[in-house]
């Protein structure tokens, strides 16, 4: 069963969530859903003190109220990976938005995956050459 908080404060996009127990660990999502049934994600970015954690918002904060209860998911926001998402358009939550049907989730890949080694700055250009991403896997 997943772990239930509810919010403490709101300022903008920054949302405080209180539980009670143990926190959920840095960069889960969290949902919630708004006064109109739709879902909002929250990511988790700090822990404050032992009962509440600060979150980011991956959508708008309207009509949200102090009290309102959020579950932790668990795990972190993931996008799909592979061939089926070449040439699509995905908001941040991983949700197509390009008006095409859903791509499974079944492969993907959590959006915060630790950090990068040492001295990989994750593009590489050669004189005058534009940067371009690197297929490092940490």
């Amino acid at each position: 069963m997943p772990k239930a908080g509810k919010i403490k404060q709101i300022i903008g996009a920054v949302i405080d969530v209180q539980f009670d127990g143990k926190l959920p660990e840095i960069y889960n999502a969290l949902e919630l859903k708004k006064p109109g049934g739709e879902s909002l994600i929250l990511e988790v970015q700090q822990h404050l003190g032992e009962d509440s954690v600060r979150c980011i918002a991956m959508d708008g904060t309207e009509g949200l109220i102090r009290g309102m209860e959020v579950l932790d998911t668990g795990s972190a926001i993931s996008m799909p990976v592979g061939e089926a998402i070449k040439g699509r358009l995905f908001n941040v939550t991983g949700d197509a938005i390009d008006g095409l049907p859903q791509v499974s989730k079944v492969t993907e890949r959590p959006l915060a995956r630790g950090r990068r080694p040492a001295g990989c700055s994750g593009f590489g250009a050669g004189v005058g050459g534009t940067p371009t991403p690197m297929g490092y896997d940490w």
